[in-house]
């Protein structure tokens, strides 16, 4: 058994009451905007106090539970991280000792990437098609739009993820020639003591630094340009909608409570998008660092040892 199966074993049976909860969760964020609706179609239309009251009664139990499932998932998913946690930790001490300590940080990393929730950014995605299609019953052209700025921020995600790759495959190469270049001073320091060569291997140390520390401020300068990219979809977005919505009032197509409502929706599928690209990067971190030599390897003998004891009993 390889780690992903291990994993997918130890996680498989809460995933019905993971993806129901998401469900609860998703469908619930139709509360306000359906609240918003009958305010404006009946509560404001009728000066009813009475149909107000009943419309908030109706409602607040509705999105206080949805809230109540929100905590339950996040509940849920430490939960998870903790029992792949232990599953693989089960497995620590068989390992070799040389890589003991790089294997208990992936091991971590694994855990605090379920606690931290990402994990829903990719689920709540599948949602996406459901907000448009809301949308469209309210208007098409609203739902043409935000289709429009949803493959925009899908796009540039996109691009962030495929950055983040390259550009930590150039941070490794540098950072492992780095620690080559100050394992080789510490040992000729140590044994040979010779001047020049201690001159020579510390300005290898130099040049490799100066170009990591390079390398980390043109990273920083890419991750600011897409975050602008990014808060410019979602604000200038948001305007656009509004203002297209307001557009559609002014000719009689939609009502202000529509207007309003395609806002909220486009204001979810943002929401459900925002983490999507951490999330992918998270992912493919700890399917790098994890799921690659030496650590399949070794989990592989450490899988093919127990299936012969297994045999031999």
């Amino acid at each position: 058994m390889n780690i992903q199966t291990l994993i997918y074993v130890t996680i498989k049976k809460y995933l019905p009451a993971y993806f129901f909860l998401g469900l609860l969760i998703n469908i619930s964020y139709f509360v306000y905007p359906a609240f918003m609706l009958q305010v404006y179609n009946t509560a404001l239309v009728s000066y009813s106090v009475e149909n107000l009251l009943l419309l908030v009664l109706i409602s607040a139990p509705l999105v206080f539970f949805g809230a109540y499932f929100e905590s339950l998932r996040s509940k849920l998913l430490t939960f998870l991280g903790l029992k792949v946690k232990h599953e693989l930790m089960l497995k620590e001490p068989i390992l070799q000792s040389v890589i003991k300590e790089s294997y208990l940080s992936k091991v971590d990393a694994i855990f605090k990437y379920f606690k931290s929730g990402l994990v829903n950014s990719i689920h709540d995605s599948i949602w996406i098609p459901v907000f448009i299609f809301g949308v469209y019953l309210l208007h098409s052209s609203l739902a043409l739009s935000i289709t429009i700025l949803v493959i925009l921020k899908i796009v540039a995600d996109f691009t962030l993820v495929r950055e983040a790759e390259k550009n930590f495959s150039e941070y490794e190469k540098l950072n492992t020639i780095f620690t080559i270049a100050r394992g080789r001073f510490k040992n000729h320091v140590s044994f040979l003591r010779v001047n020049a060569l201690e001159s020579k291997i510390d300005n290898e140390l130099n040049e490799n630094y100066n170009a990591i520390s390079k390398f980390a401020i043109t990273e920083a300068d890419k991750k600011s340009m897409q975050s602008f990219l990014t808060n410019c979809i979602k604000n200038v977005g948001q305007v656009g909608i509004l203002a297209q919505g307001a557009y559609l009032v002014i000719l009689g197509e939609v009502s202000p409570a529509n207007m309003i409502v395609g806002t909220i929706l486009f204001g979810r599928i943002m929401s459900v998008s925002a983490n999507f690209a951490q999330s992918i990067i998270n992912l493919n971190s700890i399917k790098r660092n994890f799921f690659r030599e030496p650590f399949t390897t070794s989990f592989a003998a450490i899988s093919q040892r127990e299936k012969l004891n297994e045999t031999g009993d």
